[in-house]
């Protein structure tokens, strides 16, 4: 059973994030599974990797590439962190690539990112791709994904988080991102205010800049948008629904720098369809309920514009499970003016913020539950059919409301109620 494998991978080393390349290194040299494809697309920042890296991916399939995507985290089910050609991939390929990589690896201790990333690699490397792209856990620098050399390196966005493992300013922050940086390779910048330590590392090592507001644009009404720069234009491209357009844009960088011939109609179709479950997830109109991982403040700004785009006419109501590590104190207060009544919950996680510690932050009508089922039962049935409903603050806030949501075959409505 895959289950039973991820329980084990995780007990193997004694700290659940150490970052260092050492001993991932080691291992994948024994293995023998660099280089990966004849391209590879590394992703960081502090948000929309996900995205950016399913558009890319759904534009280069639309093309006819064989593509591998690296995500993580996986919301229901540890396969989403793995796609070859935009499919997930059976138990056995899985488990067959963890006895391979434990039987390799012998008295190497490896964390569970490490050994996931390993499978990943090891995954790839018995496919023939034409493209794998990468999305980093963690920084960059030292994240398990940097083992691998890359032809195209992506920086989203430079905000503050993790902060305990990458440093406390933006600067800091971005020298770890800028880790995956590499001599005469283009780096996609998505963040308008760049950190003067992502121009020391790329004069350093002779990387070539393409920055957002820089070197390329985008142009946003309501009824249309389009991307440029110094030498090419695409006009009327179709606003994505499902995504961040900003992250569109950073994708459509990246598309604009691979060494393939990629039409305007792949792009379009990657526009209409790119989406990924739990961000900016509308998983229900009348009344609106979102699902969001977002857990920074960064994803919480993006989160607000998205908002005020929604014709809303009812109440908000939040439910909010977070890690006591994030900001959430600056994440509940850029909220409150917005939120009308607020569910604090507690996660089943040793990191998980204390609900109580929440909710004296809330200005609001606020309540706290001991965990996530109960929270979800209680808002849900206590929302109008015009009012908003939003669930955020950690990947597994968002992941136990999708369980309980799949274990449902539908919802079922009155004129003011929503009834589980």
């Amino acid at each position: 059973m895959i289950n039973n494998w991820l329980n084990y991978i995780s007990n193997i080393h004694y700290k659940e994030i150490d970052l260092t390349l050492d001993r991932i290194f080691f291992v994948a040299n024994k293995l023998d599974i660099l280089p990966l494809a004849p391209f590879v697309i590394t992703v960081s920042g502090t948000n929309g990797k996900g995205t950016t890296c399913r558009l890319i991916e759904l534009i280069l399939l639309h093309r006819g590439m064989r593509v591998g995507v690296y995500n993580s985290p996986h919301l229901i089910n540890y396969k989403e962190r793995i796609r070859i050609n935009g499919k997930e991939l059976s138990n056995s390929v899985h488990i067959k690539s963890f006895n391979i990589i434990n039987y390799v690896r012998k008295l190497t201790s490896l964390s569970y990112f490490e050994f996931t990333t390993l499978s990943a690699l090891h995954i790839f490397s018995q496919f023939k791709l034409d493209v794998v792209i990468l999305e980093v856990g963690l920084g960059g620098r030292l994240d398990a994904t940097n083992i691998v050399n890359t032809n195209l390196a992506i920086i989203t966005n430079i905000d503050l988080d993790h902060t305990k493992f990458l440093g406390l300013t933006r600067n800091d922050i971005a020298k770890e991102k800028s880790g995956i940086f590499r001599s005469n390779v283009v780096a996609v910048i998505g963040d308008n205010d760049i950190p003067i330590s992502v121009y020391e590392i790329a004069d350093t090592i002779g990387t070539i800049l393409y920055r957002y507001k820089y070197d390329w644009w985008l142009i946003h009404n309501n009824n249309y948008w389009c991307w440029q720069d110094h030498n090419k234009k695409l006009n009327n491209l179709p606003i994505p629904i499902n995504i961040p357009i900003k992250n569109a844009a950073i994708a459509i960088a990246v598309i604009n720098k691979l060494p393939f011939l990629i039409k305007r109609e792949n792009i379009c179709y990657g526009l209409v369809n790119a989406w990924l479950p739990g961000r900016f997830n509308v998983i229900n109109i009348n009344p609106y309920i979102i699902l969001d991982v977002a857990h920074n403040f960064h994803a919480i700004k993006y989160l607000i514009n998205f908002l005020k785009k929604l014709p809303i006419s009812g109440k908000i109501h939040v439910l909010i499970g977070i890690f006591r590590d994030k900001d959430f104190i600056k994440i509940i207060n850029i909220l409150n003016p917005l939120v009308n009544k607020w569910y604090c919950t507690n996660i089943k996680h040793h990191r998980s913020a204390n609900c109580i510690d929440l909710i004296k932050h809330t200005n609001t009508n606020s309540l706290s539950f001991n965990n996530i089922s109960e929270a979800w039962y209680y808002m849900i049935n206590s929302i109008n059919y015009n009012d908003v409903a939003i669930v955020l603050g950690s990947f597994i806030t968002v992941s136990n409301i999708m369980k309980i949501i799949n274990s449902k075959r539908c919802f079922i409505f009155n004129s003011n109620k929503k009834i589980i």
